[in-house]
């Protein structure tokens, strides 16, 4: 690989095996694994690869899955005697994750896609909206043909199995049978969604048009909320029934005490008040 680079091939076995990592005084070489030297090795081959043919430019790119390269392969690559090397290596870098659009070189020529930006009015002030502007611009966009057809359709689904697990609060015990995971469902939909335009069945999922899986959960939520506040006042009920109990028993058993410490001092008063 070094003749055919026609760089130095101790030079560039070294980078790819080890690393360079720069302390506070000192630089330290750190042994690349097995992994690790391919990796460097197929990001060199990327990086020249995609400097001979054509550049990326992405905006929002991860970081993670970019191809780096470390300083000291380029170093080396850039002491090649052949000019295309040091070419490639020579290119400025360009930062991927602060572009401003999404651009795409090819050979072919340059394509540049950007998103547009919807104005809420001509004048683009702030808090001032211009609703058929906005909404031309969500129709040239296509969004409200995508809600239409969102709306028309059926795009939430659920696998009998999972529907009935989730929603099995929904219905009264003997409406529900883990036996016949269809009529379980049926009987679930049917209870809460009164149009029946809104659901159909199929043989292994039932579906929902847009709205009805919200609303479902909603129902959830609020029996959930009031099956637990019943939990709650019964054994809050119990806590304090029992706290009154115990204080109850308590009270009396000090009072007798009492009494009986009263009636003991009253006979003690008398005898010391009766003659000799």
């Amino acid at each position: 690989m070094g003749e055919l680079l026609k760089v130095n091939s101790d030079e560039l076995r070294k980078w790819l095996k080890t690393r360079q990592i720069e302390s506070v005084n000192e630089l330290v070489l750190i042994p690349n694994s097995l992994e690790a030297a391919i990796a460097a090795r197929d990001a060199l081959a990327k990086h020249m690869y995609a400097n001979s043919f054509m550049e990326y430019d992405v905006n929002g790119f991860l970081e993670k899955n970019r191809d780096a390269v470390s300083k000291e392969l380029v170093n080396v690559i850039r002491q090649s005697k052949m000019s295309l090397c040091k070419q490639l290596m020579d290119m400025p870098e360009i930062d991927t994750l602060s572009a401003d659009a999404i651009k795409t070189h090819t050979l072919g020529g340059r394509l540049i896609i950007s998103a547009a930006k919807k104005q809420p009015n001509e004048a683009k002030l702030a808090f001032k909206w211009d609703a058929p502007k906005i909404v031309q611009q969500l129709r040239a966009c296509g969004v409200l043909e995508t809600v239409r057809i969102s709306a028309a359709g059926f795009p939430s689904r659920w696998v009998y199995l999972e529907f009935y697990m989730r929603y099995q609060l929904l219905c009264h015990r003997s409406l529900a049978n883990k036996s016949d995971l269809r009529q379980s469902c049926q009987n679930i939909a049917a209870k809460w969604i009164t149009d029946e335009d809104k659901y159909r069945f199929g043989n292994t999922q039932i579906f929902f048009r847009a709205g009805q899986v919200a609303y479902l959960e909603q129902v959830r939520a609020n029996l959930r909320k009031k099956y637990i506040t019943i939990i709650q006042s019964v054994v809050r009920r119990f806590i304090w029934r029992k706290r009154f109990c115990v204080c109850s028993i308590l009270l009396l058993v000090f009072s007798v005490m009492l009494g009986d410490i009263w009636h003991v001092k009253e006979h003690k008063q008398l005898e010391s008040k009766e003659p000799p």
